[in-house]
């Protein structure tokens, strides 16, 4: 979420005398960055437009939250991200929603939490991370409050959570929150990512390297790396757009991104981009490799990765020992041994086609699977705050 704006009297006049009857139920999700990116696409944009669809709802997206200046004690009011868009500003529109669907952003306040209840509005957290888990605070023995975080103040008053996966749904309840915690995995789209790749020597992912600990990092120094030369292959790296380790300021629980900084001109770095757009790019690459160690914080995550590379038909060289990974086609024991084996494995073009279509197979189920349950979730969380009813 961007900065905190006053909404202006004209402005809230605009919004008043428009002159159609009101939606049965307003729902804005706030987001942490472009609505297309990432978890802001799966757990805010998609679900938005599903849910607008669905239960009649009226369905905003917001970067920016602001306060009426008429009414500065009111309903919060949110600011709809044209400028985030490439939007002229003048199209933006500002609702004051019944529900408010905030993501772990760090400029909500508690005090933001106390108002919108205040005035009737309803606040759900959307978790999709173990905020709480992620190597540097462990190691550092700290919390998120004490890194300078607020998410840790106004978090226990939100009226009810959604969290991703059942793991970090168990680990919210046992934090002592006493309001009800509903499984709501990410919603996958199975159709956005579809491409057509073709037999290749080219490996890929996408990595948000800031939620990648140093032995994932180390696992694909000492077991990718060499294969490049080795086998003749390339790799392509998406999410190479953020500043060198030394140029960042210090993050409370946030490793600094890196990129792979491998001295070869095998290595394709790529920008971080939005999901419309990574399709095109997995075309040109034709195996993905998911490196992911069994840690405290991985203990949470979802299954992203494989699904958004097996949506896109790219056969899977998964290195780990995760539960979350052992049904996920292209599973393999993590030593390097079993990841060359992998990858000769798939370069064989008609070995390639048939896992291929296996994963996209697999992929989809997935999406489509976990867009149920999240709709499901959402509907009975939005029931449980405002009529008292999960059912």
């Amino acid at each position: 979420m961007g900065e905190v704006v006053q909404i202006s009297a004209p402005v809230q006049k605009i919004i008043d005398d428009i002159d159609t009857a009101p939606p049965p139920l307003v729902v804005t999700f706030l987001l942490n960055r472009h609505p297309l990116l990432g978890g802001d696409y799966y757990r805010a944009y998609r679900a938005g437009a599903l849910a607008s669809a669905r239960f009649g709802w009226h369905t905003t997206l917001a970067d920016k939250m602001g306060k009426s200046e008429t009414n500065p004690e009111g309903r919060l009011g949110f600011v709809t991200p044209v400028e985030m868009m490439g939007m002229p500003v003048e199209m933006a529109r500002v609702f004051f929603p019944d529900v408010i669907v905030i993501r772990p952003v760090e400029k909500w306040t508690l005090e933001d939490t106390l108002q919108a209840q205040a005035n009737g509005q309803k606040v759900i957290a959307d978790v999709d991370d173990d905020l709480w888990g992620h190597e540097d605070l462990l190691a550092a023995g700290t919390t998120l409050t004490e890194e300078g975080s607020t998410y840790d103040t106004w978090f226990p008053a939100v009226d009810a959570v959604l969290c991703s996966t059942r793991h970090l749904a168990r680990k919210v309840r046992d934090f002592g929150y006493g309001g009800r915690v509903f499984y709501a995995p990410n919603c996958y789209d199975p159709t956005v990512l579809n491409a057509e790749p073709k037999p290749s020597r080219r490996l890929g992912t996408r990595l948000w390297l800031s939620g990648r600990s140093d032995a994932e990092l180390t696992m694909y120094d000492e077991w990718v790396y060499p294969l490049l030369d080795r086998l003749d292959l390339s790799f392509t790296h998406i999410g190479a757009d953020e500043p060198e380790v030394d140029e960042l300021p210090a993050q409370s629980g946030v490793k600094a991104r890196r990129r792979f900084g491998w001295d070869t001109p095998r290595l394709i770095e790529r920008p971080s981009m939005v999901i419309p757009e990574l399709a095109k790019e997995f075309a040109r690459f034709s195996i993905g490799t998911i490196m992911m160690v069994d840690n405290e914080y991985n203990r949470s995550k979802t299954d992203t990765s494989a699904v958004e590379l097996g949506l896109a038909g790219l056969p899977l060289v998964a290195a780990s020992t995760h539960e979350l990974y052992r049904n996920i086609p292209g599973v393999v024991s993590p030593t390097a041994r079993d990841v060359e084996k992998r990858v000769r494995e798939l370069l064989n073009p008609e070995t390639w086609a048939i896992e291929s279509k296996r994963v996209k197979t697999w992929a989809r189920q997935r999406a489509m699977a976990c867009e149920s349950k999240y709709l499901e979730s959402l509907l009975a969380a939005v029931n449980y705050v405002t009529v008292g009813s999960s059912t």
